[in-house]
């Protein structure tokens, strides 16, 4: 929870794993990858 209150963040959903996702995701495949199944696959929902 430390993270998402630096980041103003109440709770991690779609729209803020694809603002923040280049900060976990170094990997161009690992980027291409999440974007194609989508930001809502990434953050668990």
């Amino acid at each position: 929870m430390a993270a998402l209150d630096l980041l103003g963040l109440t709770r991690l959903d779609a729209a803020a794993v694809e603002r923040t996702w280049g900060t976990v995701l170094k990997n161009r495949d690992d980027q291409e990858l999440a974007r194609a199944r989508g930001a809502a696959w990434l953050a668990g929902a």
